[in-house]
């Protein structure tokens, strides 16, 4: 066999790029890479950019084993989510399954709730969870876990895992996980206000997310101090204010803009209200150990105050 035909069956400098695009993906390029292309497989995009022509490219996922679509079922409450609209959902009887229901630790009564404990068991179910779902290109989220607990969910998750995330209608409906609309309403949009007080270098700030209520200034002056707020809304927060994924993505994302811009800060407080599949994906984007060490808090209109910090990331 003469060196030319060898070449062709095994294109070596391909695999040499292969090798470097990895590398150089993984460094510099999978964080952002992956929160502006979404689904797209980031290691596909970093082969193309490297110069592996698309019949090399052929040939490697000809190899690529069919991993099974896995669904994550995460929840706080006593009512465990339905096994069959979610197999419904997704077209395929044969999803592999993946139920953590943290009922036990009583997070919905905050005298009783254990957070601490559900945090930690929490962080041993994921690194179970990673042995399983590395090699899966089909993450799918379903939730009716609290706001803190889903956030830390997607903390641990980071954007090295792509996960489509589905909102629970409380309307009766034969699809109750199907989102109402593909793309985000046009007459949808977001504000982000400032306190006239913050600065650049501000030490200490909260950052406030309005999605499916307003979150009043007087509820946040009975669990912190004083300091300066970015308010971060919606339009019109209300629960059905929730239509397309994408806007679960947009809130998400300018979460993360606004810690990234504030960055200097040694803490940020977190107010959300907002439904899970938006709490996953704010938890996604905040970046371990390159964010500032941040509160999160759960609120319960019965007590007073109605906040409480419950979980710190960072």
């Amino acid at each position: 066999m003469d060196f030319e035909s060898l070449k062709t069956r095994f294109p070596i400098s391909g695999v040499i790029i292969l090798i470097i695009g990895f590398l150089a993906g993984i460094i510099t390029l999978y964080w952002n890479l992956a929160d502006i292309i979404g689904k797209i497989n980031v290691n596909y995009i970093v082969m193309f950019l490297f110069g592996i022509g698309f019949g090399e490219l052929i040939h490697i996922l000809r190899f690529t084993r069919n991993y099974p679509k896995i669904a994550l079922l995460h929840s706080s409450f006593q009512d465990r989510i339905q096994i069959d609209p979610i197999k419904e959902q997704l077209n395929d009887q044969d999803v592999k399954l993946i139920e953590l229901n943290f009922d036990s630790y009583n997070l919905w009564n905050r005298e009783f709730a254990d957070w601490d404990g559900a945090v930690n068991e929490q962080e041993v179910h994921f690194k179970n969870l990673i042995k399983t779902v590395k090699d899966s290109t089909e993450l799918h989220y379903f939730s009716f876990a609290t706001v803190p607990l889903a956030i830390h969910f997607g903390f641990l998750f980071s954007l090295r895992f792509q996960l489509q995330v589905y909102h629970y209608k409380r309307q009766k409906s034969d699809k109750p996980w199907d989102w109402s609309q593909k793309k985000r309403p046009k007459s949808w949009s977001l504000s982000v206000q400032e306190s006239l007080d913050l600065q650049e270098n501000v030490n200490e700030y909260a950052v406030v997310v309005e999605q499916s209520s307003f979150i009043t200034d007087e509820h946040i002056a009975q669990t912190i101090n004083q300091i300066p707020k970015i308010r971060i809304s919606v339009p019109t927060p209300n629960y059905e204010d929730l239509r397309a994924e994408q806007q679960s993505i947009d809130i998400a994302r300018e979460v993360r803009d606004v810690i990234d811009k504030f960055h200097k800060a040694k803490i940020i407080h977190l107010f959300c209200a907002v439904q899970s599949p938006t709490s996953f994906l704010i938890g996604q984007r905040i970046r371990r150990k390159m964010h500032p060490k941040i509160f999160l808090y759960d609120f319960d209109k019965t007590l007073d105050p109605p906040y409480a910090k419950v979980i710190t990331l960072n």
